[in-house]
């Protein structure tokens, strides 16, 4: 594995940990990211999912939550994605965009 990969792994394991983390406050660890990208809902206009910048420019890191939870690194060719066990950005993301 070559320093470029292992930057990046290391990169998107650091944010897998951090959401997984119950000591992690979520409103906090959003307020610290680049932007939310994307927000989707349904036809019924229930919250699908939200796409989070974390970084760009060398790693490009991208959190996804909603039906699938997982972070998605790139750098050059190299990709690496990795799924992340907790629903609590999903939560808050519901708060922030719901539609009631």
């Amino acid at each position: 594995m070559n320093d470029t990969r292992k930057t990046l792994l290391n990169s998107v394991l650091s944010i897998v940990n951090k959401l997984e983390n119950k000591k992690t406050d979520i409103v906090e660890w959003v307020d610290e990211q680049l932007s939310i990208e994307s927000i989707c809902f349904d036809t019924e206009d229930n919250l699908n999912g939200v796409e989070i910048l974390c970084a760009f420019g060398g790693p490009d890191i991208r959190v996804y939550c909603g039906r699938y939870n997982y972070v998605e690194g790139h750098w050059g060719s190299d990709t690496i994605s990795r799924t992340f066990d907790d629903n609590r950005l999903f939560e808050y993301m519901e708060e922030l965009y719901s539609r009631e």
